[in-house]
């Protein structure tokens, strides 16, 4: 039985989208590695302080979460963070 193995690289999770549908095309199982939650530094930072959508874009980073076969987080803080966010 032949394995499918994806391409391995390192990207934003504002790349998900892209990396989803690369493996979806290719059969490919995806993996997410978590360095940095983006979406609550963005807003911590105030990078997206005007932007209204917060919940939108909370929601959007727990949907393309759960899009991914695995998901990994450099510390085990990450971790329990990861599984805050479902």
């Amino acid at each position: 039985m032949a394995s499918r193995l994806g391409a391995i690289g390192r990207a934003t999770l504002f790349c998900a989208p892209q990396a989803l549908l690369v493996a979806r095309w290719s059969g490919a199982k995806t993996w997410l590695h978590i360095q940095d939650f983006e979406v609550d530094a963005a807003f911590e930072l105030g990078d997206l302080a005007r932007f209204r959508g917060k919940g939108l874009a909370f929601t959007l980073e727990r949907w393309l979460l759960c899009m991914f076969d695995r998901v990994s987080a450099i510390s085990e803080q990450m971790v329990a963070r990861l599984n805050m966010k479902g």
